[in-house]
């Protein structure tokens, strides 16, 4: 029934979604106008520098698991919740340090400075897009299904399968916060808001750069997810890259991200899939 309902929706949703032109700054205008000051090694260098910061706190949070002897299934909730505190940390700092540099590229965290808004933005078109997203995991499921013969696992991505063991528990609970807050903020910061403006300040096109960076996105969930998934994570990619090239807001693919998050979570432990 809910498989139907998706299938059903989902062209709905693109329609209304390019009817209204949604995320546009301005009536008519194609992609918001980011100005982009800093070089492009800049803005390389400071995903780079989230990356390294954030191996470092899986490996502190390692240790610490380590030392206060939990189980494999806690372990890895503290092993990840270091890695996104450290990378959050990191973000929010390289973020601050470039002050008006990153505001006039679409990054701003200042208070008034729309964020806060650009997020429910992001959640609201999540909300209306998500039977599109939602199809593709489908259909790559079929396609793997017919090449291999064997029916692949409802829940794809290796967190999720964990949450859903003991979502109830304490590490279940960090796990779920961590994919709700940490993940997507710091992953918009180094895919959307730093890889993908290096690549807009060495002149790519909107569409190059959103197209590259979710690639650069898509590799880095290879080891946590099958190969069918991978399709509906460059989908996803695009979707968040396109929507911070048209409303200039990083707020919004946070936004959108999380809600992305939050709709697979419930859809994962309340028995969806």
């Amino acid at each position: 029934m809910i498989s139907l309902l998706i299938l059903v929706l989902s062209p709905i949703a693109l329609v209304i979604v390019w009817k209204r032109h949604w995320l546009k700054r301005k009536a008519g205008q194609g992609v918001a106008e980011r100005e982009i000051l800093s070089p492009a090694w800049v803005w390389f260098a400071g995903a780079m520098l989230i990356l390294f910061v954030q191996a470092l706190g899986a490996s502190m949070g390692g240790q610490i698991a380590l030392m206060t002897q939990v189980n494999s299934f806690e372990a890895a909730a503290v092993q990840g919740a270091g890695m996104q505190i450290a990378g959050l940390i990191a973000g929010v700092m390289f973020v601050l340090m470039l002050g008006q540099t990153t505001e006039r590229a679409g990054m701003s965290l200042r208070r008034g400075g729309g964020t806060g808004k650009a997020g429910v933005q992001g959640l609201g078109v999540m909300l209306i897009i998500a039977p599109f997203l939602f199809v593709v995991p489908m259909g790559a499921s079929w396609v793997s299904q017919l090449v291999t013969g064997i029916a692949p696992d409802p829940i794809a991505h290796e967190t999720l399968a964990r949450i859903v063991d003991e979502p109830g528990s304490w590490a279940g609970l960090m796990m779920i916060m961590t994919a709700l807050i940490g993940a997507p903020i710091v992953e918009e910061i180094i895919f959307r808001g730093c890889v993908q403006t290096s690549l807009r300040a060495l002149g790519a096109s909107p569409w190059i750069a959103t197209l590259i960076t979710a690639g650069f996105f898509t590799a880095m969930h290879i080891t946590a997810v099958p190969v069918h998934a991978l399709v509906s994570i460059f989908v996803l990619a695009i979707a968040l890259g396109w929507a911070f090239e048209r409303s200039g807001k990083l707020g919004v693919s946070i936004g959108m991200h999380v809600g992305f998050n939050g709709l697979n979570l419930m859809l994962a432990i309340f028995g969806g899939y």
